[in-house]
């Protein structure tokens, strides 16, 4: 697989041209697509001309961003001025924006040429890539196994060698858990780090813009360009964009990384412990400093996760009621109108997850699910800044398993897969998935976690891991 990196010296260098970069690209995904599923949309002759553009360009001899010309692709939740934008649902099957989200703005003003529109769990409800309304995302490295959710597509597509940039979303694990199962780097920066303007909103105190790439240096390329406030955005930091990229080469030796006890279960498959002991040795040979922890935060997330996540979904869903928003049911009144339109055109876990939302906020039971869900949020982002106090960075594991097979899954285990990576999300910490340097065929990831706005950190971690462990640099 080549790397972003590699592909912007070549075109930087005139090796090979946009335009030829892009239309290999695109002729990779006429052929696979049918197996991968990971795009709902191509954007063939868009890309080709802004391909064209890029080389002629640099051919005049312009000062060009290294992201120019670089191959791209968005999970189909972010807003795309003239192209469709349909959350993989049938809701949205008509829908087409009328202006960009601020994120792939940014992308494709740096000249990274989108490709298209890439699959997910609708409206970015799951862990397993299986509910989109279309067909579903697959594992690259096995296509009887999950991609992982809700960015499937975005994992997909890098894995796959279809784009070298993807943008998903996270709000709960859902760069990190596809990244961990397709065995490449999924970054969910901290809360508010980059806009959300013209992202559809699932939870939106959670919603995080993320980045799938090759690598960790990719990924902090990436950064770079996305983060920084926006006016659009209300809950964009000011929060001053460091250089990601300038001191990637730094050694880690005396970096105190916290090991929780709480991370390392006995529910972890055999081959996750191989590679997470294997990873932990590899960074105390590097010097770094491996510092045992008890943070108690897994016993309540995933609970406090679905249920912040629901109600808030049920909230941000509520508009698509057939009269404003989406396509339109059957029905006399306004109410039967909006019933008929959820029941018809939302699949079966948008439709669980909203109407479990709507009762936490019932006035019966607010104060007991939804404000103790709160308190119990507040609890772990206290237990997260205490151990913060100790260590500059925490290790665990993505994921328990190797990316599981399709099928033979209850809901609740599905909801399941992502609890390692629920917690961070709930304090809004930034956080990474990097690949294990395994003996096996199946991908099993790593997750790091920084305080808050202290995403070198983990650019740092990840690239010294990948360069002196794994050789992907």
């Amino acid at each position: 697989m080549m790397t972003l990196q590699q592909a912007s010296a070549q075109l930087s260098k005139k090796e090979i041209s946009a335009k030829e970069l892009i239309r290999s690209y695109l002729d990779r995904i006429a052929a696979e697509n049918r197996d991968v599923g990971a795009f709902l949309t191509l954007c063939h002759e868009k890309a080709l001309q802004k391909a064209e553009e890029i080389d002629s360009r640099r051919m005049k001899g312009e000062n060009l961003h290294p992201l120019a010309g670089i191959p791209m692709a968005v999970k189909d939740n972010f807003c795309t001025e003239g192209i469709p934008t349909t959350c993989a649902s049938k809701m949205l099957r008509d829908f087409v924006p009328p202006y960009t989200a601020t994120a792939v703005k940014r992308l494709e003003d740096a000249g990274a040429v989108m490709l298209g529109k890439l699959n997910l769990d609708e409206f970015a409800m799951g862990a397993t890539g299986e509910y989109s309304a279309y067909y579903p995302a697959v594992n690259p490295h096995d296509l009887n196994r999950m991609a992982g959710g809700s960015s499937s597509g975005s994992a997909a597509a890098v894995a796959a060698d279809h784009a070298l940039l993807t943008l998903g979303s996270d709000t709960g694990g859902s760069v990190r858990l596809p990244a961990s199962f397709c065995g490449v780097v999924g970054m969910k920066p901290t809360y508010g780090r980059v806009s959300r303007f013209g992202m559809i909103a699932f939870s939106s105190s959670l919603d995080t813009v993320g980045i799938v790439t090759p690598t960790v240096w990719d990924n902090a390329m990436a950064l770079s360009v996305l983060a920084g406030e926006d006016p659009l955005d209300a809950t964009c930091s000011r929060e001053p964009v460091p250089a990601y990229c300038a001191d990637l080469s730094s050694s880690v030796a005396g970096l105190r990384i916290g090991i929780p006890e709480e991370f390392f279960t006995s529910d972890l498959s055999p081959a996750v412990q191989k590679a997470l002991s294997s990873v932990i040795e590899g960074y105390r040979s590097l010097g770094a400093r491996l510092v045992p922890l008890s943070l108690p935060v897994m016993e309540d997330s995933l609970s406090v996760y679905h249920i912040l996540s629901s109600a808030e979904a049920s909230s941000n869903l509520a508009r698509f009621d057939g009269v404003r928003f989406g396509a339109r049911g059957v029905g006399s009144t306004p109410e039967e109108i909006s019933r008929s339109t959820k029941e018809r055109y939302f699949g079966s876990e948008v439709q669980a997850r909203t109407q479990s939302g709507a009762a936490y906020l019932t006035s019966e039971h607010y104060q007991t699910y939804f404000q103790g869900a709160l308190e119990k949020q507040r609890f772990i982002k206290s237990a997260f800044a205490s151990a913060f106090g100790r260590v500059d960075l925490i290790l665990g594991p993505t994921s328990t398993c190797e990316p599981p097979l399709i099928g033979g899954f209850s809901r609740s285990e599905k909801r399941s897969f992502d609890r390692f990576t629920v917690p961070a999300s709930l304090a809004g910490l930034p956080s990474v998935s990097i690949p294990c340097k395994t003996e096996g065929v199946l991908p099993i990831g790593f997750q790091l976690v920084a305080p808050a706005f202290r995403e070198e950190l983990l650019f740092r971690a990840g690239c010294a891991y990948e360069r002196e462990v794994t050789s992907h640099a």
